[in-house]
């Protein structure tokens, strides 16, 4: 058995209609929801990994990413791997079009109050409820887990 650390996972927010509440993004494949998640390639640094599945996956552009203070931590039958995973939060902005990589054929938001049971497994509980109690809901540990998205013009995305 090996232990593996070139995967990310990224949980995707949104504020809701009401503009006090927020959406979570899944994306359908192989008939499941899943949040995005894929290998970190190359060079890369996780958080650039991360935003590169999102664009990837959705074509969407965070306005702020951030990470969990927790790692995704599990065992892969197929590959006989213990997987160690960064997590990390995009929120955008607004309601744009989801555009669907090859790897998925459907999308759908998830309403914050039912993240309990459209999130069935525990460790995405767990890091659902750190995201929007030190995130969303701007927590103390808020900016400390803000990671600086860098822009075209380069500087480094802080507002």
């Amino acid at each position: 058995m090996q232990v593996r650390h070139d995967r990310v996972l990224v949980f995707v927010a949104r504020k809701d209609e009401s503009g006090i509440s927020h959406d979570f993004l899944q994306l359908h494949r192989a008939g499941a929801w899943h949040t995005i998640s894929g290998l970190i390639e190359g060079a890369e640094q996780a958080w650039q990994t991360a935003l590169r599945l999102l664009k990837r996956d959705t074509d969407l552009i965070p306005r702020e990413l951030y990470r969990a203070d927790r790692i995704h931590t599990y065992y892969s039958p197929s590959d006989d791997a213990i997987f160690l995973c960064p997590q990390f939060l995009a929120v955008i902005d607004g309601f744009p079009k989801v555009v669907h990589s090859g790897d998925y054929d459907e999308s759908r938001w998830v309403a914050r109050k039912h993240l309990a049971t459209q999130f069935p497994l525990p460790s995405q509980h767990a890091t659902l409820t750190e995201f929007c109690a030190e995130i969303l809901d701007d927590g103390p540990a808020r900016d400390l887990l803000r990671i600086p998205i860098p822009t075209p013009g380069g500087g480094n995305g802080k507002h």
